[in-house]
């Protein structure tokens, strides 16, 4: 289901530095190499983010549930 990658991905992008750094330089790549399923319009829409707002989200969140060694 489409909908499970685009919150699995999300969540990714906040919680794990490296992750978000690798989709910053090159979105489609990565999404396809994680096995990230998501639809044309997905990738259309998701590669516009601003991945910027995702680390200043991420700086907010307890070090406890963030990926270890990826700040």
């Amino acid at each position: 289901m489409a909908q499970d990658s685009v919150e699995r991905l999300l969540g990714r992008m906040i919680t794990d530095d490296a992750f978000r750094k690798a989709v910053k330089k090159d979105f489609k790549a990565v999404c396809f190499s994680e096995g990230f399923n998501l639809s044309d319009s997905e990738m259309a829409i998701l590669s516009k983010t601003n991945f910027d707002r995702f680390s200043q989200l991420a700086k907010t969140i307890d070090d406890d549930i963030r990926r270890e060694g990826r700040r």
